[in-house]
């Protein structure tokens, strides 16, 4: 819900996702996440009709300017037979175009045809038309997969792509084909491929993409990653090339685990020399308390910039994060900044506001808060969110969003509004409602 999320420090995700390092990566994000909260409940619907009417105020005046209604048939096996959208743009009770989505399915239960078709009014002649194609092998893996789009439905298709897909047991390798014929002539305009190779126990030890943008025979832009891991599948090295529309370089990474493979750390050394250093500290409850990261821009030895995230908690609940970043360390350009978030439960440790304070010059004050309020009913179920803005520090909400849950007896999501204060005069300048009806 939060617009001022905490997010991972760009050169770690950088180094992280580039090598798909799922443990770094996890371990960054679980940073920038807020402590779980209650969200409306999924269902596992089978043989109803779901009908989800969407209203919208766009100036507040309490008419509803736009209706747009969707229709969705489930059949017995909680798949989607039929799924139809009515858009009335003006509200004035006439539907002005219907898109209906009509999915095939074989015996096996897989969707081997996706058909999209737009009606313009009472017109029964579609003017814009879209075709999914799905086709397995014997053993029910995909093969191949066509993607049409006939823009206004004469029957030729304009622009389609064609993916192709191979895979391979010794070694085992998945390489996708990609080809896109962008106007409708029959030809190639656009080619790419990507290629996968796993070890014997399944962990991805090479990625190899490369893009043709304009289907000339030469290779505009591509990517590798070659990793090694530990026998239990922790992940040690990883080394990335990347070239042409993807940029020229060449970065090597290493993460380090202590007893028990617990991840402590990794550093990212890059082809022009630059140094990126992250530490994890985890207390006793194997919690992660310190994200430390360090830059040496040049390779000499000296730290140009640090990020430090320290997390604060009370048992299982995590109560404050702090996030210290200080660039053009030692010079006289030097800056620090500071960003803080607080977590305020209830007695049944329900997250009941999240505080975002940014102090973006370090003096102590904050420049930029966002608050944000959660509210639940008796069975614990989220029925309101208010987050207010307070854009220049001065302790007054700027702008404000709410939205409100409502759940009809069965305990199914019934509606959802969201209402938007854009200049923070308690006046709600815009609202949406979503209702939903099961039967």
């Amino acid at each position: 819900m939060s617009a001022m999320p905490f997010r991972a420090p760009a050169r770690a995700l950088r180094a992280g996702t580039a090598a798909l390092a799922g443990a770094a990566v996890i371990a960054v994000v679980a940073l920038s996440a807020p402590a779980a909260t209650a969200a409306p409940p999924s269902y596992n619907l089978r043989g109803v009709t779901v009908v989800d009417t969407f209203e919208s105020d766009a100036d507040g005046d309490g008419v509803v300017d736009y209706i747009m209604t969707t229709t969705t048939t489930i059949d017995r096996h909680g798949r989607e037979e039929l799924r139809v959208m009515a858009s009335d743009v003006d509200a004035d009770g006439v539907v002005d175009s219907t898109t209906i989505i009509t999915p095939t399915y074989d015996h096996r239960g897989r969707q081997t045809l996706l058909t999209e078709e737009t009606f313009q009014g009472a017109d029964p002649i579609a003017d814009f038309r879209t075709t999914f194609e799905s086709f397995y092998d014997a053993r029910g893996d995909l093969l191949r997969s066509v993607y049409s789009v006939d823009y206004d439905a004469d029957g030729v298709i304009d622009d389609s792509s064609v993916t192709t897909i191979t895979t391979s047991k010794n070694p085992a390798t998945t390489t996708y084909a990609i080809t896109v014929d962008a106007d409708g002539d029959g030809g190639s305009d656009d080619l790419s491929s990507s290629y996968a190779e796993f070890d014997r126990r399944g962990n991805p030890v090479l990625d190899r993409l490369a893009i043709d943008i304009d289907s000339d025979g030469v290779i505009d832009g591509a990517y590798e990653v070659t990793r090694t891991f530990s026998v239990r599948g922790a992940i040690l090295t990883a080394h990335v090339e990347t070239s042409g529309l993807y940029g020229d370089t060449a970065d090597d990474t290493t993460w380090t685990y202590a007893k028990g493979g617990v991840l402590t750390g990794w550093v990212t050394v890059s082809e022009d020399g630059e140094v990126a250093t992250t530490a994890l500290t985890y207390d006793s409850e194997a919690r992660l308390i310190e994200y430390v990261e360090t830059v040496d821009a040049e390779g000499d030895g000296v730290v140009d910039s640090s990020i430090t995230s320290t997390d604060v908690w009370e048992g299982d609940l995590l109560i404050t994060t702090s996030r210290v970043s200080v660039e053009a360390i030692g010079t006289p350009e030097e800056s620090v900044s500071v960003i803080t978030r607080t977590h305020t439960y209830d007695a049944a440790g329900q997250l009941v506001a999240i505080l975002d304070e940014d102090d973006s010059d370090g003096d102590g004050d904050a420049d930029r808060t966002e608050s944000t309020q959660y509210g639940y009913d008796e069975a614990a179920r989220m029925v309101s969110v208010l987050i207010q803005f307070d854009d220049d520090g001065d302790g007054a909400a700027d702008r404000a969003m709410r939205e409100l849950y409502v759940y009809d007896e069965d305990g199914f999501l019934g509606q959802w509004s969201q209402e938007y204060d854009n200049d923070g005069d308690g006046v709600w300048d815009s609202r949406d409602v979503t209702t939903t009806t099961i039967s």
